[in-house]
């Protein structure tokens, strides 16, 4: 994809963005992604990403209110590789009921959350684990679940800000979680 005019909001003080349109911005990338029945109910599959995205050209705002050139740098929240596997088991108990289990991790390389590319302002690589446990008819009309989110408990932030001359905030992703679900379809 090639932008002319994309309009990129950057965060420069507490709830205070400015909006200015990228002369130019190119994005290319390669997405895999499959699907594979391993086994008995077992499924398996996953997706990786590569993606070049930066600007051509582009005079930026910094928090300070000076300008600069950012052409070559990388788009705001666009990481180079994203990736994520998942297993999945399904199985019957006895005629009429099922019980399904479920595993999955992600990965994200490193993005940033200004035009500038900067080494505070941004996320560092990291991986996510979950699971999740399923069970009820085999008709699906009901369901009792219950899952974990981040597994590890990885801090990660999902947008920063800062502010002049040198405060900086990020918003915090969830940590660990631990759910129960009761989920009835029509």
């Amino acid at each position: 994809m090639d932008y002319t005019n994309l309009q990129v909001q950057t965060p420069v003080g507490i709830a205070v963005f400015d909006i200015r349109n990228a002369a130019a911005a190119a994005i290319r990338g390669i997405e895999v992604e499959a699907t594979s029945l391993i086994g008995h109910g077992i499924q398996a599959g996953g997706h990786l990403a590569w993606l070049d995205a930066t600007y051509d050209r582009y005079i930026a705002v910094a928090v300070d209110g000076t300008t600069g050139d950012v052409s070559g740098n990388r788009l705001i929240n666009a990481p180079a590789l994203a990736g994520r596997l998942w297993i999945d088991w399904t199985g019957d108990i006895g005629h009429s009921r099922r019980v399904s289990l479920s595993a999955e991790s992600a990965v994200q390389s490193t993005v940033f959350f200004t035009p500038f590319n900067d080494s505070i302002q941004r996320q560092s690589p990291y991986g996510l684990l979950g699971a999740r446990v399923e069970y009820g008819p085999a008709n699906r009309r009901w369901t009792v679940g219950a899952y974990a989110r981040n597994l590890t408990n990885t801090d990660y932030v999902t947008g920063t800000f800062g502010t002049p001359p040198t405060a900086y905030a990020g918003s915090p992703a969830p940590s660990r979680q631990f759910a129960v679900e009761f989920a009835v379809r029509r």
